[in-house]
């Protein structure tokens, strides 16, 4: 049984569904939960659509009450752990 692959375009789409704001600001944890698929499928389209300027990403908010669900959707990327994405205006 493979896995399916998101795409930048799915995520894309999903952030403009799900996401709060003009800027679309979501969870990776959201978005893995509305996409399926594993977290390092997404990671690699974040990833790309960081690389084309097309998103920003941050950090997880310091609030408390985060689950193991949401930890694992975070992913690692120049030494920070990030939780957040939002498209670029």
């Amino acid at each position: 049984m493979s896995v399916r692959k998101t795409t930048g375009d799915q995520v894309l789409v999903a952030m403009r569904q799900i996401g709060s704001g003009r800027d679309k600001f979501t969870s990776l944890a959201d978005l893995g939960r509305k996409l399926g698929g594993s977290p390092e499928s997404l990671h690699a389209a974040v990833m790309g659509l960081w690389r084309e300027g097309k998103i920003t990403v941050s950090r997880p908010e310091g609030r408390g009450g985060t689950t193991e669900e949401e930890r694992r959707w975070w992913m690692e990327a120049q030494g920070e752990t990030l939780g957040h994405v939002m498209l670029r205006t």
